[in-house]
């Protein structure tokens, strides 16, 4: 069974690739740090009934300070990658068989990986994961495919991966 499948990368696709939960968890060592830090500060205040309340909310106040900042860090981070590639580099061809899943962008550069290093692979709403040993991950916009080739694909996953497929399959 092969699957084929095309579409032009856009900046949501490289955001979304980026912004995974590995990026947002990285933020809790520092998140507590920041709340550690703001708690001892206020600590001093009065006790009066809104001098905790104060310090809780310049707790949470750093925390979203810091949230923003890193979105923004990522946000920046993923413009420069983007527009730093040409369109043909954005456009880019999927093809998944029985030996490995194989990208090419429209210059003619290839990447194929085989299955043996796929770990397993998540769908969400737009795109399929493909996580990779021993780390990494490939994103893969479902708009590539066809409608009728997204059964073929989950299919293929299921087959290869098996309970390390975790897919919607609607």
């Amino acid at each position: 069974m092969v699957v084929r499948g095309s579409t032009t990368i856009i900046f949501a696709d490289r955001l979304l690739a980026r912004w995974t939960l590995g990026a947002k968890l990285m933020l809790l060592p520092l998140a507590g740090i920041v709340v550690a830090m703001t708690f001892d500060e206020f600590r001093e205040l009065p006790p009066e009934p809104f001098g905790s309340a104060i310090g809780i909310a310049a707790g949470l106040i750093m925390i979203l300070m810091i949230w923003a900042f890193w979105f923004a860090l990522v946000v920046a981070a993923v413009a420069i990658a983007h527009f730093r590639t040409s369109k043909d580099q954005r456009r880019i061809s999927y093809e998944l068989d029985d030996a490995a899943v194989v990208m090419r962008d429209a210059t003619g550069a290839s990447l194929a990986c085989p299955w043996g290093n796929v770990r397993g692979a998540r769908e969400t709403a737009r795109a399929v994961r493909l996580t990779l040993k021993p780390m990494g991950s490939r994103y893969i916009p479902k708009r590539a495919f066809a409608a009728i080739d997204l059964p073929m694909l989950r299919a293929l996953l299921q087959e290869r991966l098996g309970r390390n497929a975790r897919l919607k399959g609607g």
